[in-house]
């Protein structure tokens, strides 16, 4: 009897594995970084900050962070700007979105063209989220 239903258990188990399986996983999830906007000559200009230690790093229960400000780059060039629903917002929207730095999420795309953020990712957001896709050689030196 434990035998049948070690084998019944061991054969759902197969099957709902290899239904999932067959999906490719979703592309690189999102960074949760802080941003803010700026207008300047009529372009939409967006600082991206992302944690960083501060060095030195020593080994304590609370290590100090700082916000490390990434290249700026304007909305459009090298970045998009989406809600949660996955639609793109207007320069008009993120101007008035992020005024403050606020916290966002960031795919960061190593590769052209950028392709839009995996709805997978986006499901996990709340409404009012901001949601860049940003060229990584944009807003920072590549990795020698």
């Amino acid at each position: 009897m434990k035998m049948i239903v070690f084998m019944t258990v061991a054969l759902v188990c197969h099957f709902s594995a290899s239904a999932h399986g067959d999906q490719p996983p979703p592309n690189e999830p999102p960074q949760l970084w802080r941003a803010s906007v700026t207008e300047q000559d009529g372009k939409v200009v967006i600082q991206i900050a992302r944690p960083k230690y501060e060095a030195p790093r020593k080994a304590v229960s609370a290590e100090a962070m700082k916000w490390h400000n990434l290249r700026q780059v304007r909305l459009g060039q090298f970045v998009r700007a989406y809600d949660v629903d996955g639609k793109r917002l207007e320069s008009k929207a993120v101007l008035k979105a992020l005024r403050q730095p606020k916290g966002v999420a960031v795919f960061v795309r190593f590769y052209r063209p950028l392709i839009e953020p995996d709805p997978f990712y986006l499901a996990m957001l709340r409404q009012g989220t901001i949601v860049f896709v940003v060229a990584a050689d944009a807003i920072a030196d590549p990795i020698p």
